[in-house]
């Protein structure tokens, strides 16, 4: 399970990057 929670914190974070980066 701990895996799964980091992944889906990864993927999460990587799809606030791209929002971020379309707004930039």
């Amino acid at each position: 399970m701990g895996k799964t929670l980091t992944c889906a914190q990864f993927l999460t974070k990587l799809e606030s990057n791209e929002q971020l980066k379309a707004l930039a």
